[in-house]
């Protein structure tokens, strides 16, 4: 971040941030448990302010210690700095963290359970099923449980996080000069991509490390593959619990009146985000970006976009029921996947195809809307620019670009080859019908473009030896 501007405020107010510390604090107190982890500021001296302290602290003039200041936030020493700080401040808070959801679990395990405050109400005759203590007595048991899966399931990760932190941190106190190595590819794009196709983008961990492959994301996987099929199954047969359908409205009439009612009466106050298909209110836990569950599923059963109306259905994933424009969603077998440069030069590596076909603008160059490329001010893609001269007469542009000259003259200032063949069409003809005319028998073509439109073209998306790529800049 800039140095003048403020931190964010997820690490400024750390741990209270953090969703689970507040239901710890939450459960602490409904429990009436006196919170003996008081949150305190972190001790370890900041690097970044001690750094400041002493450049200020130096006898020079004004105008040098400005501009060591200078250099050093040039250079990225400050942003260095501010790094390492922030590295100790979270560390210490999730530390912090830890002891207060270790404690908070500790009361939870004495807490009845919902099944067991059902088995004593069913053996207890001296209450009503229905009597307003024994409600209160399964909802506190019931809130109780909620708090317990969040901690139960927010321990793990914070922790794994937590000691990774601080290993991090101990091999840059011991000079180590890397403990994580991650990177798209290795050596020049010509020995990247040309000679050593055997080089693919690599990410080394040190060893324990299990990321989102531990065995609590394993169990949450399977949870949700094994229940949701089951939910949807109750939804369809039976209709929203009565917990939530007088929150969302519900399905009868007066209960649809009766929201009216209330919406009317406290429309300046409520909150509850409304689905944007059914139009019933629902907590967050319901909704994906707008759209409850229930509708969700029924329109990727459907097979359509659940977030757009504007998406076309052949824009839609049968294989993974996903939207391949609204969802970053890549498919290998629709064909179609997205990425930058080094995507399409990986595919390339993967697949060498025949034929390969670019698009100019928001692709090939950062040019827009067909203007005419103007050297110094526009550029290219120079993992795109060098698989043209790798792949040298099988590379075309295919554009709805009209300045065709213009652009022959500036990919050549970019060190393009200059027998480029560069096609410029005009609606309502297609880029479908170039390729694939260009393409024979038995050959394999990728298609680059930046619109998701020229891409799903029923001509290219029906052909088995097109694979698209919807380019990200």
């Amino acid at each position: 971040r800039h140095p003048k501007t403020r931190r964010a405020s997820e690490l400024q107010e750390l741990p209270r941030s953090l969703r689970s510390w507040r239901s710890a604090a939450a459960l602490l107190e409904s429990l009436e448990v006196t919170d003996d982890i008081v949150y305190r500021e972190t001790q370890t001296a900041s690097w970044h302010a001690t750094a400041t302290s002493t450049l200020a602290s130096q006898p020079w003039p004004d105008h040098i210690r400005e501009f060591v200041r200078l250099v050093l936030i040039c250079r990225g020493a400050d942003k260095a700095l501010r790094i390492h700080d922030e590295l100790l401040s979270v560390m210490f808070n999730l530390e912090l963290w830890i002891s207060r959801a270790e404690k908070a679990l500790d009361h939870l395990s004495a807490q009845p359970s919902p099944e067991q405050v059902a088995q004593q109400l069913e053996e207890t005759s001296e209450q009503a099923p229905d009597g307003e203590e024994c409600r209160g007595t399964m909802a506190s048991a019931i809130q109780c449980r909620r708090h317990f899966n969040l901690l139960v399931g927010s321990i793990p990760p914070l922790r794994e996080a937590w000691f990774w932190l601080r290993k991090i941190e101990e091999a840059a106190a011991l000079g180590a000069t890397r403990l994580f190595l991650a990177g798209d590819g290795r050596g020049t794009p010509i020995v990247r991509y040309g000679t050593r196709p055997e080089a693919p983008p690599v990410f080394c961990v040190p060893y324990g490390f299990q990321g989102g492959s531990a065995p609590e994301d394993q169990r949450f996987w399977q949870v949700v593959q094994e229940y949701t099929p089951q939910m949807h199954d109750i939804l369809a047969n039976s209709g929203w619990p009565a917990s939530i359908c007088d929150r969302t409205g519900g399905s009868s009439q007066q209960q649809r009146q009766r929201e009216q009612q209330e919406q009317q009466q406290q429309s300046s106050s409520c909150n509850r985000p409304t689905c944007s298909h059914c139009s019933r209110r629902f907590s967050a836990l319901w909704l994906n970006r707008g759209v409850c569950c229930e509708c969700e599923h029924a329109a990727r059963a459907d097979g359509r976009c659940p977030f757009t109306t504007s998406c076309k259905a052949m824009w839609f994933c049968n294989h993974q029921q996903r939207c391949l424009k609204c969802e970053t969603h890549s498919c290998d077998d629709c064909r179609f996947s997205r990425g930058d440069g080094e995507h399409v030069a990986c595919l390339l590596a993967r697949l060498r195809p025949d034929r390969i076909f670019l698009d100019f603008d928001r692709t090939l160059a950062s040019t827009r809307s067909g203007a005419s490329p103007v050297f110094g001010k526009d550029s290219v893609d120079v993992d795109l620019c060098s698989l043209l001269w790798q792949n040298q007469g099988t590379c075309a542009i295919v554009t709805r670009n009209s300045h065709v000259q213009e652009i022959r003259d500036f990919l050549t200032a970019h060190g393009a080859p200059e027998d480029l063949p560069i096609h410029s069409l005009k609606r309502p003809k297609s880029k479908a019908e170039y390729i694939l005319a260009d393409l024979r028998d038995g050959e394999q073509a990728i298609f680059v473009d930046d619109t998701v439109a020229e891409l799903m073209d029923p001509m290219v998306s029906s052909s088995s030896g097109v694979h698209r790529v919807l380019f990200i800049r």
